[in-house]
This record gives structure tokens, C-alpha cells and sequence, in this order.
């Protein structure tokens, strides 16, 4: 049976420089690699 999961996790960018950073996550489930997902983060500079 394939079900549908849905995951999240947290960064704290206030330190990092503006720039493109790249997220990573590997998903396993039982012992067993169920899939990886490779996302860009782009962070911007804003005028204060």
C-alpha cells in the first residue's frame, strides 16, 4: 500500500548572508531509503 506523508523541519536564516543555499532531505522509512528531494533557497537582501 502507498500512503501519502507529509514532513516539515525548520531553518533560522537571520545569521546567514543573503544568497542561494541548498536544501537537502532524505526520507526513509523502515530501515529503507523512500526518496530524496534537492530544493534551492534563495535569500534576499531587504532594505531597512
Amino acid at each position: 500500500m502507498i500512503g501519502l506523508f507529509d514532513g516539515g523541519g525548520r531553518m533560522v536564516t537571520s545569521a546567514s548572508p543573503p544568497g542561494d543555499y541548498i536544501v537537502r532531505a532524505i526520507v526513509a522509512a523502515q530501515g529503507q531509503l523512500a526518496g530524496r528531494v534537492v530544493r534551492t533557497l534563495r535569500k534576499i537582501a531587504t532594505v531597512r
